[in-house]
């Protein structure tokens, strides 16, 4: 049997994740800034949101042992829920320093980046306890 076809698309539909602090510093940012912590917790609550759809989509793509998606959604939300609050915290926690914005990002993006791989393990219980066999995509 060849599961090549499958593992790639797992690989590719993963990507997201694992870049998702990264890709939620620009939006953080533009959205403290012109609405204040108020507009950055709802984008907060938008791209997790959207992640956990990716994740379902995701499921019905490349599906792993889980009989539904909620397994796979839910997996998804414990994984980068954290990371990309703690990204949130750090920059409206940093906004009234006087550290330039490049620093505060780059602070933002490695705290963002840890939480994920904290997230990592909480996420995989979560996950498996409702039955899945894979987090993050199939990665």
């Amino acid at each position: 049997m060849n599961d090549s076809p499958h593992h790639l698309t797992s690989v590719i539909l993963a990507i997201p994740t694992w870049v998702g602090p990264l890709l939620f510093l620009p939006v953080a940012r533009s959205h403290l800034e012109r609405g204040g912590p108020r507009a950055l917790w709802r984008a907060w609550l938008v791209t997790v949101l959207a992640f956990g759809a990716l994740s379902a989509a995701g499921w019905f793509l490349a599906p792993d042992e889980a009989g539904w998606p909620l397994a796979a959604v839910a997996g998804e939300v414990v994984l980068i829920g954290p990371a990309l609050a703690a990204v949130a915290v750090v920059l409206q926690e940093t906004r009234g320093a006087s550290l330039p914005l490049h620093n505060r990002m780059t602070i933002a993006g490695v705290v963002g980046m840890g939480a994920l791989l904290l997230c990592f393990m909480p996420a995989a219980l979560v996950s498996s306890l409702l039955g899945g066999g894979e987090i993050g995509g199939g990665c």
